[in-house]
């Protein structure tokens, strides 16, 4: 998936998504999350990425972008 806006050039594109994703980096920032398991070792989760990514997408959407899916050509 790719996000995508008419009119905006590749190096707007990322300079966007980089500024979502530094301000959804502040507003939740990496937390450590300890995963015991029973039968394998301890890992370990970032706790806050599932709504660090949701916010820095609503950043992109407020900012006027959609996600398309990348079409790859034979």
């Amino acid at each position: 998936m790719t996000w995508t806006r008419s009119n905006t050039t590749a190096a707007q594109i990322q300079q966007d998504g980089a500024e979502c994703r530094i301000d959804a980096y502040g507003k939740h920032p990496y937390q450590e999350l300890v995963v015991e398991h029973e039968h394998s070792a301890t890992t370990t989760e970032d706790a806050n990425g599932t709504i660090r990514d949701s916010e820095a997408s609503y950043c992109m959407r407020t900012k006027g972008y959609s996600l398309q899916s990348k079409v790859s050509l034979p």
